[in-house]
C-alpha cells in the first residue's frame, strides 16, 4: 500500500513538473533559433530549419555566413531579445512567433520567425 502511495504522489509530481513548462513548443523552437542567431550559430540555426531542397539549404547556409563576416560591427550582435506575441494554425501546421529584437548599438526591430510542422516538428520555415 506504501509502494502504491509513493508511486501516485511520484506520477503527480512528474504531471506537475512536466505540466509547468512555460512557453508553447512553437515558442521554444522560435527562441532557440533566435539565441543560434544571436550567438550567430549558422549551423545550428540551419538545424532548425525547413528546406524543401537540400541544395537550397546548403546555398543559403553558405550566404547567409557570408553576410554575417560582412556585416558592420555595430550590427552584427543581438544584445537582447523578448518574446511578445504568437499566431498558431494547427489546422494548416503553420505558426508566427514575434520577437522584440534590440541589437549591440541599442536600435530596435520587430522579428518574425514562421515556423512550419513537419513530420510533427515544429522547425523554422525559410520560405525556401
Amino acid at each position: 500500500m506504501k509502494k502504491m502511495m509513493w508511486m501516485a504522489c511520484l506520477v503527480m509530481l512528474t504531471m506537475l513538473f512536466v505540466g509547468c513548462k512555460k512557453g508553447s513548443e512553437t515558442q521554444k523552437v522560435a527562441e532557440k533559433y533566435m539565441e543560434l542567431n544571436q550567438k550567430e550559430d549558422v549551423d545550428g540555426m540551419f538545424d532548425i530549419m525547413y528546406f524543401e531542397k537540400q541544395s537550397t539549404k546548403e546555398s543559403m547556409k553558405a550566404m547567409v555566413k557570408e553576410k554575417i563576416a560582412n556585416k558592420p560591427e555595430q550590427f552584427k550582435k543581438i544584445k537582447s531579445y523578448e518574446f511578445v506575441d504568437e499566431t498558431l494554425d494547427e489546422d494548416k501546421g503553420t505558426a508566427v512567433v514575434n520577437f522584440k529584437v534590440v541589437y549591440v548599438n541599442d536600435s530596435t526591430a520587430n522579428n518574425t520567425v514562421k515556423l512550419k510542422k513537419v513530420d510533427d516538428k515544429w522547425l523554422v520555415d525559410s520560405g525556401k
